[in-house]
């Protein structure tokens, strides 16, 4: 049988890590007040740890502006795909 699939909105869980950490200057995670709060990407390290060791199959979706491409990849669809080992 397959295991189940967890699918994790990687942006909203970087930036609400960040900021139970303390480390966003901001209310809010929708405010635009100068000193933006930058992701913690330990925040999806964690989730998606937590849901193999949970026996899941697990997907992170980020922007892909937060993927580094070479200039002169024309092949990327939009997707970003990372490989579990």
């Amino acid at each position: 049988t397959k295991l189940p699939l967890v699918v994790i909105d990687g942006a909203n869980v970087a930036y609400a890590y960040a900021q139970a950490l303390g480390m966003n200057p901001n209310t809010s995670l929708g405010s635009k007040s100068i000193g933006r709060t930058e992701p913690e990407v330990l925040g999806i390290e964690i989730a998606v740890k937590y849901f193999l060791d949970a026996g899941c199959r697990v997907q992170v979706v980020i922007p892909l502006y937060w993927m580094r491409r070479k200039p002169n990849d024309d092949n990327n669809n939009g997707n970003g795909t990372i490989k579990q080992k």
